[in-house]
């Protein structure tokens, strides 16, 4: 079990910024993380009862005014409460100058996503989404980033249908079920039978399918009789339905599982590594991860072991040329041509993905709800060198790629540069707690 530990909510007190902002020793001031990545440059901090919003440079630049807040969304957008008698509290929305562009007028909301935010008000019967004009709009869900400014689906309880970025209703909810477009085809289920559409909602592949996937590389996964195979765009089967489990094609090749083993099959349908695993991921860069019995290993495209089975869990490669291992409970990193290049040391890592940093702790034991105590974190770069000898509780990013820590031993609160020195330190840190914590 990969032990990669995500934090959704984070208090930390320290000191109170002055008049101009900065940290005074008398006063305390709390900063809220609600996100693992601060990328409107915009942190929830907390003084004297109220919230507002500092900078990477510790400055306010949203006053204290708020009994509660939400962080700023990529939509540029933050939730905020204002108290409305003793208890009631009542929630717009701010842009990042501080100026609400919803006001505050509903007894429950939630953060904007993709555009939408659900809201609820007395006068009405049940909750309802609005865009950042305050406006009723639609739910977007499956939200398919590969492109953008085409369709997405979203569902009501009368269909399914789809909508553009703006929220504007292009195919209505004629449909039992949508999924996303990709490649210019949106499945669609109708009559319980799925099939594809284009962006005039006509039926290039009619629904005859008992399930579908949407395409990728040119295929689309479907099952007939349960049994999945694969179809081409003009709905055409390329690949006989004869597979238990499919995946999508990435890199030329389709990760399928036949009695109960997993091999890969190129686009004509042909074996290209045979089904020998218990278990296998799809190929990242030509690389992919599989299983035998209980151990995990990598091959290559032509089926051969760049490193035999023997760790006890393992990840993809990704951006950064470096995967996850771990074996008895140590986790560390290994590269494309299978040699590992940090040891397995830690007890709780994470990815680099497209940093330069990961996030590793050599202490680890099993708790749970009743027992939220931080652990010591360091950060790591691609060589395994620790970005700081002392351990920090948790961190954050700001925008610009510059990283907020608090130091575990001393309540020290540090900014860091993305060169990697330490361009600001405040002290007297009050406490840091956890609100939530899932494992994955």
């Amino acid at each position: 079990m990969k032990k990669r530990l995500i934090i959704i909510c984070l208090l930390i007190v320290l000191t109170v910024l002055s008049a101009c902002g900065k940290a005074e020793s008398d006063e305390k001031i709390e900063i809220f993380d609600d996100y693992a990545y601060f990328k409107m440059g915009l942190v929830p901090a907390k003084r004297n009862g109220k919230w507002g919003f500092i900078n990477k440079k510790m400055d306010f630049v949203i006053e204290p005014q708020f009994d509660h807040v939400g962080c700023f969304t990529p939509d540029g957008v933050a939730r905020v409460g204002i108290k409305k008698g003793i208890k009631d509290c009542v929630y717009g929305y701010i842009d990042t100058s501080g100026n609400f562009i919803v006001e505050p007028v509903f007894p429950s909301a939630e953060d904007f996503k993709d555009g939408c935010a659900k809201v609820y008000k007395r006068m009405e019967l049940k909750p309802y989404y609005i865009n950042t004009k305050g406006e009723k709009c639609v739910r977007i869900i499956n939200n398919h980033k590969d492109e953008p400014e085409k369709l997405v689906a979203y569902h009501t309880e009368n269909g399914s249908g789809y909508v553009n970025r703006e929220n504007d209703v292009i195919i209505g909810t004629t449909y039992e079920d949508t999924r996303p477009f990709t490649e210019g085809l949106g499945a669609v289920r109708k009559e319980g039978k799925w099939g594809f559409i284009n962006f005039d909602e006509e039926f290039i592949i009619e629904p005859s399918f008992d399930d579908v996937w949407h395409f990728s590389e040119g295929l689309a996964a479907v099952k007939i009789d349960n049994k999945w195979g694969f179809i081409n765009k003009e709905g055409d089967l390329v690949i006989e339905p004869a597979y238990d489990i499919v995946r999508e094609f990435t890199e030329g090749f389709a990760t399928v599982m036949l009695d109960k083993k997993w091999g890969y099959i190129d686009k004509s349908g042909e074996w290209y590594v045979e089904p020998l695993f218990d278990e296998a991921k799809p190929f990242y860069d030509g690389i992919a991860c599989v299983r035998s019995g209980k151990k995990w290993g990598y091959i290559d495209t032509k089926g051969m072991f760049l490193r035999m089975p023997e760790f006890d869990s393992a990840e993809s490669f990704d951006a950064s040329g470096l995967a996850v291992v771990g074996k008895d409970g140590k986790y560390g990193y290994i590269n494309k041509e299978g040699e590992i290049v940090i040891d397995l040391q830690y007890s709780i890592v994470s990815h680099f993905g497209e940093g330069d940093y990961a996030k590793v702790s050599y202490d680890y034991f099993e708790y749970g709800y009743n027992n939220p105590y931080m652990y010591d974190f360091y950060l790591i770069d691609k060589e395994g060198n620790k970005l700081m000898e002392k351990a920090y509780d948790e961190y954050c990013f700001f925008s610009d790629g510059y990283i907020l820590c608090h130091v575990a031993d001393c309540s020290e609160f540090v900014l860091i540069a993305p060169d990697g020195k330490i361009v600001a330190t405040e002290k007297d840190f009050e406490d840091i707690y956890q609100m939530n914590i899932h494992y994955y």
